[in-house]
């Protein structure tokens, strides 16, 4: 792996340590959407909210690096 892969690697590895570490404090229902006047108009479990960030990093990676060979 190139260089510029493993520093990716890390990054999404970093978001996913993170999600895991605050997982427990967040509660179960979260704002993820706010409209123009600043309200929540969205909310998601906390685990989609946290790990589908993370998943989706991972999975693009992964294309990129399959892609470029």
């Amino acid at each position: 792996m190139r260089k510029s892969e493993v520093i990716s690697l890390g990054m999404v590895l970093l978001a996913l340590v993170f999600s895991i570490y605050f997982y427990p404090s967040l509660p179960e229902k979260m704002a993820v959407h706010w409209n123009l006047e600043g309200e929540v108009d969205g909310y998601l479990s906390k685990q989609f909210a946290l790990f589908s960030i993370p998943t989706i990093s991972l999975v693009m990676l992964l294309l990129f690096i399959l892609i470029q060979r």
